[in-house]
């Protein structure tokens, strides 16, 4: 991993990780401006889980799907994959101390600087103006954390 996370053009993405152990080690291991947030939508939001057995990752569903180990009997109470990636998200960053910033920096800042370079206020002063004149409105919230602005 070091190895990686030393190349200046490798970015790393979540999606469909949703082991809090394996995300904490990323978070340790990898700058933080070189994590993005990614879901693998729609995939994401079917319900399962994904689970690892024998040091390999298969996912449990409710329905048949061959990618699946499939609850026939219908014992397990079911959330989304992104549920569960977002829950596994939470408990990394509360294990390895890692700030609201942080958070902020993969769900946000590092996706817009990918995409729009260096000027993040630039391409939120865009996006705040294509919602405002868009069908519908994104309420953008502020972490609260010091020295940190909201998005209005």
């Amino acid at each position: 991993m070091e190895r990686l996370a030393d190349l200046s053009h490798l970015w790393f993405d979540m999606a469909m990780l949703n082991n809090w152990e394996v995300l904490a080690y990323l978070f340790r291991q990898v700058a933080p401006e070189k994590i993005l947030f990614a879901t693998d939508t729609p995939i994401a939001l079917a319900p399962g889980k994904s689970v690892e057995i024998n040091n390999q990752y298969t996912y449990i569903a409710p329905a048949p799907w061959r990618l699946a180990i499939v609850d026939t009997e219908h014992r397990l109470r079911y959330t989304s994959f992104l549920y569960e990636k977002l829950r596994a998200i939470q408990k990394a960053v509360s294990a390895t101390g890692l700030s609201n910033r942080f958070v902020r920096q993969i769900f946000w800042e590092n996706g817009m600087r990918l995409l729009h370079g260096s000027d993040i206020e630039g391409a939120e002063a865009a996006l705040r103006s294509a919602v405002r004149h868009g069908p519908c409105r994104i309420a953008l919230l502020s972490t609260g954390e010091p020295g940190e602005r909201p998005l209005e």
